[in-house]
């Protein structure tokens, strides 16, 4: 089975039927965070992100993977042919679409001595890869700046977190930053969400700030003070709103309020 690609030349696609082949095994572990990190690498699905990134940012793809029967890769890279059974242990969109694999955007390191931009700097360190998709998302529709992955953050290219963030990781600009809880902001006024701070309604932003999002669970470390804490007023009894969604919604406020 061949396909001629765009450039003229055969693609000789590699048919892997075995769990225990050794690039389905690479393939395997870039369904972790660890994984994705340690390769420098990430599996996208999706019937949307995909076809963008092949059009848009075709310089950052690795490998072009289908189930028996899929089309060829639009460009001369290494396609993989993968049985039904293997295609659907790592494709976790359930799409019968192509899946690819794409090198990782180099991050710079964040530090606070450096140049705030205006705007929005957001800090994450949530370890559900889907908040942290969502949270991107968010990011993305309302303007953030940059995005500032700490420590403990999943990886905004986890499967299940580019489900939640879709295309919005094409544009975002992310940064590496510290622990949490060796996380020192004096650069710009530090908000951080949390059920026990000041309303929402009465913040002013500042035309450059930082926007952290409660961790869910731990919460937030005891170096945030108390004047850095910001709520959004619920009605008593309801259980917290999740960090996704909290931070949509001060987003949102900020950008109202400009």
């Amino acid at each position: 089975m061949t396909e001629r690609g765009d450039s003229g030349r055969f693609a000789k696609p590699k048919i892997i039927s075995s769990e225990q082949n050794e690039t389905f095994r690479s393939l395997q572990k870039l369904l972790s965070s660890r994984g994705i990190q340690e390769q420098g690498l990430a599996l996208i699905a999706g019937d949307k992100i995909v076809p963008e990134v092949a059009a848009h940012h075709s310089d950052l793809m690795t490998t072009w993977i289908t189930p028996e029967g899929g089309s060829p890769p639009p460009t001369d890279i290494p396609w993989l042919i993968l049985s039904k059974g293997l295609f659907d242990e790592i494709n976790q969109f359930g799409t019968r679409s192509p899946l690819i694999t794409v090198k990782l955007p180099t991050f710079s390191v964040w530090t606070d001595t450096a140049s705030w931009p205006s705007g929005c700097t957001l800090f994450i360190a949530l370890q559900n890869p889907e908040n942290v998709g969502g949270i991107v998302r968010s990011a993305a529709a309302f303007g953030v700046s940059r995005i500032v992955l700490l420590k403990e953050s999943a990886h905004p290219f986890h499967p299940k977190a580019m489900r939640a963030a879709g295309t919005a990781l094409l544009s975002a600009t992310f940064q590496r930053g510290p622990s949490i809880k060796d996380l020192r902001v004096t650069g710009a006024p530090l908000y951080a969400l949390d059920a026990g701070g000041s309303l929402l309604q009465e913040t002013k932003f500042p035309p450059s700030f930082a926007l952290l999002p409660g961790v869910e669970g731990p919460g937030l470390p005891d170096h945030i003070a108390k004047e850095q804490r910001v709520s959004i007023p619920m009605k008593p009894g309801v259980e917290s709103l999740n960090a996704a969604t909290a931070t949509a919604i001060a987003l949102y406020e900020w950008r109202r309020l400009r």
